[in-house]
């Protein structure tokens, strides 16, 4: 129930009566919220000071920037004021709180807006950051290509984020949260669901943050993200019967025996390439028989088939070949050295040679720039046929077949044909390098599951059959 009014306000000694603590009025509103008497009217005014957090207005309302020299302080804030409309004091009340509610409500919105339009965003450090990482020698047209994917991705990219938008100081982690939910879902929503695309967007998050430190907020304290759950499967290959089944196809369709065969540059200048497509004709076969087996070789990588050259490859001499793999960094180019371990690479590179003894190697026939080798089509034309191969060998694969099954196959056929690779740690971190991979991953994707399977086939032999394994021996000719 309200009080009685205050004697000051009755005697008019009191010019101004605090809602709260003078009328006790009950509700949600400002503390300071005060109703006043002006002199040329009967009605009242009313008039509050918001609170330090939710105060949006240019400098929390104060009159200037700085210090006030008499009082060694900062400049006051000024009141928001406003009308009532009423002159009975506790009518006037009630309009003051409708009032103040208003324009708390006004100061909220304009906090959202600002909040998310704020000049130190993470548009505003992506612009900077982009230009120097593109400005960069070192960077490769794929990875500006990947980087402004993982900005711009429609509804998914980090610049699509309404959060993207804050004052970098502002962004924590509840905003975080909520991307990798996004993530997560657009993954499928399981167990380890798009945990690449989540550690893309980490590293890409905190390169824009150390922007942000190094340019304008040296306290910046760096983002906590949530963790990151990732599955390892066991990398798919070919078995070898497949794999043999794959080559002698490809053979097939090209009308060579390119394994035992010798065609000449000659030769293979006068055939005719297909336009691509489902349009393959004997020199598209060729040319796909010899990315298969430069890969298989030489362990490449599905980037390095686009800019493989024939200047690359050099004799040794007692049969050996070695690859100088050429990758720009830095500015720079750099070669890496790579070695067959199979003693018919050699064999296999010298009739290479003798049909393509300069230029790209790798469907030559598609148009590339150099620098940017990966831009062109042959990753796609690849991809296609060795899907194509795949559909007619009746081949199929847990996942979708794509060229990388290839460099996994290399990896696991050499390791299985020569078991002393995987047993001496020496030799393993040598061939680890010498296919641009570490001792770890040849362990993680092939050995481990290399081991599991001669440790079953080992326990089949030792394990004797029991009297109620009452299971008659299966032939299928039966």
């Amino acid at each position: 129930m309200a009080r009685q009014l205050p004697e000051k306000w009755i005697s008019g000694k009191k010019k101004s009566l605090n809602v709260k603590a003078d009328l006790n009025l009950k509700g949600d509103y400002p503390s300071s919220l005060t109703i006043y008497k002006r002199k040329e009217t009967e009605l009242l005014d009313c008039r509050f000071l918001p609170s330090l957090d939710s105060d949006t207005r240019k400098l929390q309302g104060r009159s200037r920037e700085g210090i006030n020299p008499k009082t060694g302080k900062k400049w006051k804030r000024r009141f928001i004021t406003g009308r009532t409309g009423c002159s009975d004091p506790y009518e006037a009340a009630k309009s003051a709180i409708s009032w103040s509610n208003q324009e708390l409500t006004k100061l909220k919105q304009i906090g959202e807006k600002e909040r998310y339009n704020s000049r130190h965003n993470l548009h505003y450090y992506w612009e900077k950051w982009y230009s120097k990482y593109c400005a960069n020698p070192s960077t490769k047209p794929r990875g500006k290509a990947d980087k402004l994917n993982m900005w711009n991705g429609k509804g998914w990219g980090i610049g699509e984020q309404k959060w993207s938008h804050k004052s970098v100081d502002d962004i924590d982690y509840s905003d975080i949260q909520e991307y990798f939910d996004l993530l997560h879902k657009r993954g499928g929503g399981g167990k380890g669901s798009n945990a690449v695309q989540k550690g893309l967007a980490k590293s890409l998050i905190n390169k824009l943050f150390d922007e942000a430190r190094q340019s304008d907020f040296k306290q910046l304290q760096p983002l906590i993200f949530p963790p990151i759950t990732r599955i390892t499967e066991e990398v798919e290959h070919f078995k070898e019967d497949e794999w043999q089944r794959i080559v002698m196809k490809v053979m097939e369709l090209s009308g060579y025996e390119l394994n035992k065969q010798i065609i000449s540059e000659q030769e293979y200048q006068n055939l005719q390439w297909g336009r691509g497509g489902t349009d393959y004709t004997p020199k598209n076969w060729i040319d796909f028989y010899d990315c298969l087996m430069l890969n298989y070789y030489f362990y490449l990588r599905p980037r390095d088939i686009p800019k493989l050259k024939s200047e690359w490859f050099s004799d040794k001499g007692d049969r050996q070949v070695r690859l100088f793999l050429e990758e720009v960094k830095d500015g720079r180019k750099e070669r890496y050295e790579t070695a067959h371990y199979r003693e018919k690479g050699y064999d296999y590179w010298k009739k290479l040679n003798w049909r393509k003894p300069k230029g790209y190697l790798g469907m030559p026939f598609y148009q590339r720039i150099e620098g940017n080798e990966g831009g062109s089509r042959v990753g796609e034309c690849i991809n296609r046929m060795l899907k194509e191969v795949c559909d007619l060998c009746k081949i199929k694969k847990r996942n979708k077949i794509v060229w990388g099954i290839i460099r996994h196959t290399a990896f696991r056929l050499t390791l299985e044909d020569n078991p002393d690779l995987g047993s001496n740690p020496m030799a393993l971190a040598t061939f680890g390098r010498n296919g641009h991979t570490s001792p770890d991953m040849l362990w993680k994707h092939y050995l481990k599951s290399i081991e599991s399977e001669k440790t079953a086939l080992k326990a089949q032999k030792q394990i004797k059959s029991k009297s109620y394994e009452l299971i008659k021996r299966v032939s299928l000719d039966e």
